[in-house]
């Protein structure tokens, strides 16, 4: 296993590793679109990316917070066109985007919770799951 983690445009947040040097390394997050397949990743620790239609966002202005803009992503119905690029959609996106970064940062920091929270209890489904599975098998044996 590499040491750092190659992230791309599927579904899945990180699809090896690797040993190479000279990593990508967010200063504040970076945002990773799918071009071809509309996913969305966000990533604030050193990476390098996978194939080609993976897009790298960042957020240029000091006054947007790259955590909530990558929320706000999430929000988007971007329509699916096949295997095309997706890119022009989200350039031709809008967004109401709260005026102080403070306010960003909370609300970005509430979905973030949430999300936590979401992995927290898929993981005790899947644990759970596994029980079931087991103690069926042991009515089957």
């Amino acid at each position: 296993m590499g040491k750092y983690p190659v992230i791309d445009q599927s579904k899945e947040f990180i699809v090896g590793y690797t040993n190479q040097g000279n990593p990508l390394v967010p200063t504040d997050g970076y945002i990773i679109f799918g071009d071809h397949t509309r996913e969305f990743k966000y990533v604030d620790f050193p990476f390098y990316t996978g194939a080609d239609g993976t897009q790298i966002l960042n957020c240029k202005n000091a006054e947007q917070d790259s955590l909530f803009v990558y929320y706000l992503c999430l929000s988007l119905n971007i329509p699916n066109t096949g295997y095309n690029r997706h890119l022009k959609y989200l350039k031709e996106s809008t967004f109401a985007i709260p005026p102080t970064i403070e306010e960003q940062r909370r609300i970005a920091s509430f979905f973030r919770s949430v999300d936590k929270q979401i992995e927290t209890q898929s993981q005790q489904v899947e644990k759970l799951k596994q029980v079931k599975k087991a103690c069926l098998n042991q009515f089957i044996a």
